[in-house]
């Protein structure tokens, strides 16, 4: 999926269903391997969203962006939110992360894949 995309330091990439962070991890390597580290690490913590519904799989996300790039850790954009709406409803069985919503809006990303 990363090659097929053909993820740039530019481009925003947001996974909305970013279960482990393998997907993520993969278009931060395939920056760096086409635009050095700099862009990389530029891409990671600007240009890179993740979430998922699932408070397992965010942390599985976190924990393996931040074992590839300790450094950045605190920078990630990983949420905890459910892609299927823009805005969390009132009443939801997971206490989501509203920082989320405004990857969402339309014009925020770039690719959209689905995996």
């Amino acid at each position: 999926m990363v090659r097929l995309a053909r993820p740039r330091a530019g481009k925003r990439v947001v996974d909305m269903t970013g279960g482990s962070g393998v997907f993520l991890a993969e278009c931060s390597d395939y920056v760096w391997r086409n635009e050095g580290a700099s862009a990389a690490e530029q891409f990671l913590t600007r240009r890179l969203v993740g979430m998922d519904d699932d408070p397992f799989s965010v942390s599985c996300m976190r924990a393996l962006l931040t074992f590839l790039y300790p450094s950045h850790a605190e920078e990630l954009q990983v949420f905890l939110h459910n892609c299927l709406y823009q805005h969390a409803p009132r009443r939801s069985e997971i206490d989501e992360d509203p920082q989320a919503e405004p990857h969402l809006a339309p014009g925020r990303y770039d690719p959209i894949l689905g995996n």
